[in-house]
């Protein structure tokens, strides 16, 4: 902080002002720091919960407003518990970080990918129909296998997921969410048998 005074004269008295400076840089990097941390997810560096959801109601404002369609897509790795348990967390992290990584970079720009929590993942792609989205999980489905291999974990990965359209099937943000994740469930459910 620099302090000075400033002597400056006029109609024949002396007038004094103070001025105060402070440089705020630090503040504002920590505060950028504290809000990024607020909002995305350590791990992977994803949006988390909460953003993603706040930009999925952002978007679908601007599909209403333009009469676009949205996709999202919900997905969770199959038998995640198994993973932690016998290879571990660091491994089950970095499972978590690669499927991460997989669905952030099948992403186009316009798109958002985020972690819900656990092994939770969530994405809604603008403009996009269910062909699109069946798509997504197709090109996602073949490729996770292979991230994994390269970290060389001797585990097969697998994701289950649940994919819900607006505005056929949804027409807000929370609709959208029951019926992808009650989706996701029945992908579970038919894995599992």
């Amino acid at each position: 902080m620099a302090v000075g005074v400033v002597k400056a004269h006029g109609a024949g008295e002396d007038a004094h002002s103070i001025a105060t400076v402070e440089n705020i840089t630090v503040r504002k990097v920590q505060e950028a720091a504290l809000e990024h941390m607020a909002l995305h997810d350590p791990l992977t560096g994803l949006p988390n919960r909460t953003l993603l959801g706040d930009r999925l109601r952002q978007a679908l404002l601007t599909a209403q407003r333009d009469r676009e369609s949205l996709s999202l897509l919900i997905m969770d790795i199959d038998r995640f518990k198994e993973i932690n348990d016998t290879l571990g967390h660091p491994a089950g992290d970095r499972v978590l970080e690669r499927l991460g990584e997989l669905l952030r970079d099948s992403l186009r720009g316009s798109d958002l990918a985020g972690r819900m929590g656990g092994d939770e993942f969530a994405a809604y792609l603008v403009e996009a129909d269910e062909e699109a989205g069946s798509r997504l999980i197709a090109r996602l489905k073949d490729r996770v296998d292979e991230l994994v291999a390269a970290d060389e974990l001797p585990v097969h990965c697998s994701f289950s997921a649940g994919l819900a359209h607006f505005p056929d099937e949804a027409t807000n943000g929370d609709a959208l969410f029951r019926l992808a994740d009650q989706r996701l469930y029945e992908a579970k459910r038919a894995s599992a048998a």
